[in-house]
């Protein structure tokens, strides 16, 4: 269980972004903690799991005052550790395991004294390393690790305020020795260590104070060769991030500078040349920090300024971003991005200047309106998926009763199948060990019947909801009201991949919605089972006449979609789609318009809603000439009644279709 005492639900972000195929939007939301991790000068967070109990530590590197080592109850609430490091002014601080014993150390500069590195013992203490790396008044900034020489250990790039950056090689049992290259003449800020050029070694990025940033390649002798190509401006302090922005594989880069503010530069082909992604924007933030705030698969930014305080930037996956929040006020001097809950969604800490109310945490509470599920009478649950702007089941009905709880009949004999003019399921070919993969298969009559199979709040789809998935997809108006097989590539969105359930070759399947489609097969008029892992054939509720209602198909060499006329003693799918909003827009304001008055077009829109005209902006119920819920589904006063009560927001009871709130 969350330990929901230490937080304060403070909503700091809220956003729509969109994913690929299904247009999926996720409400971003920031809640910040009530426990601060210290209140000192804290010039760089380090976020890690050091007591290796698997949740993410914190270790506080303070300028004034001790570092300090918080860890993690594994929900979020951490505990100060009664380790000492007892370094002053510490300015930066790395973790790893430097000595091969498995157990993550910590690398701490100190501008008072030599920095050292303090070795984790089995017990979870450390113990402060003999060696004096470097000498304090040197004035050490930053530290990156990594095993520039590919010998196994990590080694050790720091930046100095009055020399140039240099590199630390590590023998194996964390002790280490300077090279003689020099990095810099002692302006270089921050540095990333990375393969930029996928030559299986990491190379080296520096940002400058007073002149444009560099790449320096490594050779794969433990040495680096300055590339001749540079980032950016030179107009002040920076401090900078890399991770794959653009989702292509190679590392990008991001710069925070003190002046000119936040750009990214993208990696062109893995190549080590980077280009320009953005222009700079949040002029004079010195801080910034790669997170995926919104699960979409790529990076967001976090920046720090020493006035505007720390925001969010959220990626529109086009390295287009939008800020959509401010965590604080106060300048924030680190920023370290992890999951510090447990909830697999990056979190954050910041380590704020003195006396700015603590370094505060920030646990990520975004919420995917995407991916839902929704339970049938008979409690099976099912994945749910938005597509568009419709919410579809993500797999194929099996519920054994209608809504009502009367049993819909489970029909095995083939002629009593085919003599049928009630609604009947099965499972293909009778086999009940299908039902859970390609869920059960109905007659017409089911999907139609009153008592309806479909969820609460749920529809069998229509036509014309299969129709406004197709153009969705990618179909013209005129394709989706053709028959046969329709579109290119719009069945293969629809189709679950691979060829688990369908038979090679599964043509164009790319399953992009993930709408998870299935060859759950058919049953004949004559009650024969065919097609499955070939065929995935669904109801729609659209009847055509007395002896056929309207179908859908995917099929294992098609691309495209199938719509055609079914016999309605045929045995088909069924998918179903969530209700719209009946009357959408403000209570007092039926039909949307957004000066949110009651004119005569609400009433309009309520009657033709009431009486099955579906008109205006607002999307029809499947239910329509029912408002009030009376079970038999007939216009009476009360229907009337209640329209109009909502529409002047008096309310005579709970609401029919979603969307509507009367109390």
């Amino acid at each position: 269980m969350r330990h929901l005492a230490v937080m304060a639900l403070v909503t700091l972000a809220l956003a729509v972004t969109e994913s690929a195929g299904v247009n999926c939007p996720r409400q971003i939301v920031f809640e910040k903690s009530l426990q601060t991790l210290g209140n000192t000068r804290t010039m760089n967070m380090i976020a890690g799991d050091i007591d290796l109990d698997g949740d993410i530590d914190v270790f506080v590197p303070n300028y004034i005052g001790s570092s300090s080592l918080w860890l993690n109850d594994g929900h979020g609430t951490f505990s100060l550790s009664p380790q000492s490091f007892p370094l002053l002014e510490v300015h930066g601080a790395a973790i790893a395991d430097f000595n091969g014993d498995t157990r993550p150390d910590i690398f701490v500069l100190s501008h008072a004294s030599p920095s050292r590195i303090f070795f984790g013992n089995a017990d979870g203490s450390f113990t402060m390393g003999s060696q004096q790396i470097g000498i304090g008044t040197y004035y050490p900034g930053t530290i990156v690790v990594g095993d520039v020489e590919n010998d196994g250990d990590p080694d050790a790039f720091i930046s100095y305020y009055t020399l140039p950056n240099r590199l630390w090689l590590n023998d194996g049992n964390g002790e280490f020795t300077i090279t003689g290259t020099l990095y810099g003449d002692g302006s270089g800020n921050d540095m990333e260590l990375a393969d930029y050029n996928g030559d299986n070694f990491i190379d080296l990025f520096i940002t400058f104070a007073d002149r444009p940033d560099e790449i320096w390649l490594n050779n794969g002798f433990g040495d680096f060769i300055n590339s001749g190509q540079t980032l950016g401006n030179s107009s002040g302090y920076e401090n900078s991030a890399c991770g794959d922005v653009d989702g292509d594989g190679d590392v990008d880069l991001a710069v925070a500078n003190s002046v000119d503010g936040a750009k990214v530069f993208l990696n062109q082909n893995n190549s080590g040349l980077f280009v320009d992604a953005t222009p700079y924007f949040e002029a004079g933030t010195p801080k910034i920090e790669f997170l995926d705030a919104d699960a979409d698969g790529d990076l967001d930014l976090v920046t720090a300024h020493r006035t505007n305080g720390a925001k969010l930037w959220v990626n529109d996956g086009s390295t287009n971003f939008a800020q959509v929040s401010q965590f604080v006020s106060a300048w924030a001097q680190s920023i370290a991005c992890a999951d510090l809950d447990g909830d697999t969604d990056p979190d954050l800490v910041l380590g704020v200047v003195e006396n700015s109310g603590g370094n505060p945490i920030f646990f990520n509470r975004s919420v995917d309106t995407c991916h839902s599920s929704v339970t049938d009478v008979d409690g099976n649950v099912y994945g749910t998926i938005t597509i568009g702007t419709q919410v579809w089941m993500a797999e194929n009905l099996k519920v054994t009763h209608y809504r009502n709880s009367e049993a819909i009949p489970d029909v095995t004999d083939p002629t009593a199948w085919a003599n049928l003019s009630t609604g009947a399921s099965c499972a293909y070919d009778n086999d009940a060990g299908l039902v859970a993969t390609y869920g059960r298969l109905y007659n017409w009559h089911a999907v139609a019947d009153s008592r309806n199979i479909a969820p609460l709040g749920w529809h069998v789809a229509t036509d014309a909801d299969w129709k406004l998935l197709e153009i969705f997809l990618g179909m013209s108006q005129t394709q989706a009201d053709s028959t046969g097989w329709r579109g290119t590539v719009e069945g293969g969105k629809l189709k679950e991949t691979e060829t688990t359930h369908w038979v090679s070759p599964n043509v164009a399947a790319t399953n992009e919605t993930e709408f998870s489609g299935l060859p759950g097969g058919y049953r004949y008029e004559g009650g024969a089972y065919d097609g499955i892992g070939l065929h995935g054939v669904f109801w729609t509720s659209s009847e055509i006449s007395s002896g056929f209602a309207w179908t859908r198909g995917l099929g294992h060499v098609y691309s495209g979609i199938h719509r055609f006329d079914g016999l309605k003693v045929d045995g088909f799918s069924v998918r179903c789609v969530k209700n719209a909003s009946c009357c959408d827009g403000f209570r007092g304001n039926a039909n949307g318009d957004p000066d949110d008055k009651v004119n005569i077009s609400d009433v309009s829109f309520l009657v033709s809603y009431l009486f099955g005209i579906p008109t205006g902006p607002a999307p029809s119920c499947p239910e329509e000439g029912n408002a009030n819920g009376d079970p038999d589904e007939k216009t009476n006063v009360s229907d009337l009644t209640y329209l109009i009560a909502y529409l002047f927001a008096e309310g005579p009871g709970p609401a029919r279709c979603p969307g509507i709130s009367v109390n």
